[in-house]
């Protein structure tokens, strides 16, 4: 089976655009991937959806849980993640997607170069949190600090 990048593209558009959140459990609604051809009235094959989806589980730019349906392995799509999201924000203009692919002759290096910026910025975000979790653990340590040499001097 090929790798076909516009198929991935076209299921992350669709699904940031028609997936609903539901209010009570903030978990996107869940869709078949068996349904998505019909839902998107997509031009692509069935077996090209399953398989980007496929893809993009095992990639973790989707949540899904394998389905199986009559012997074929499908999913149930729960939500787009932060991956996916990032994913998306990179191949979103139609025109920045055509410069990648015409800047890459071989299509799989596409989704692999936006994967590798997507996880890159996620890394970046988590060192982040890293540092600034440190830093209210100093101020807190700081904090207790000088409450301890206050009531020190106080009972002194």
């Amino acid at each position: 089976m090929k790798l076909n990048p516009d198929c991935i593209r076209a299921i992350l558009l669709w699904l940031e655009e028609n997936q609903q959140i539901d209010a009570f459990s903030g978990m996107g609604n869940k869709i078949a991937s068996f349904q998505l051809p019909e839902m998107m009235n997509s031009t692509f094959r069935p077996e090209d959806i399953l398989y980007s989806i496929k893809l993009m589980v095992d990639e973790e730019l989707l949540e899904g849980t394998p389905l199986p349906v009559d012997g074929a392995c499908h999913y149930i799509i729960n939500d787009i993640t932060l991956s996916g999201h990032k994913f998306l924000e990179n191949v979103r203009s139609p025109d920045k997607w055509q410069k990648l692919k015409l800047a890459n002759s071989n299509v799989e290096t596409v989704v692999h170069d936006v994967q590798i910026e997507s996880h890159n910025f996620i890394r970046n975000m988590n060192i982040y949190n890293i540092n600034v979790n440190q830093a209210n653990i100093a101020l807190n340590d700081a904090s207790v600090n000088a409450h301890q040499i206050i009531k020190e001097r106080e009972e002194s």
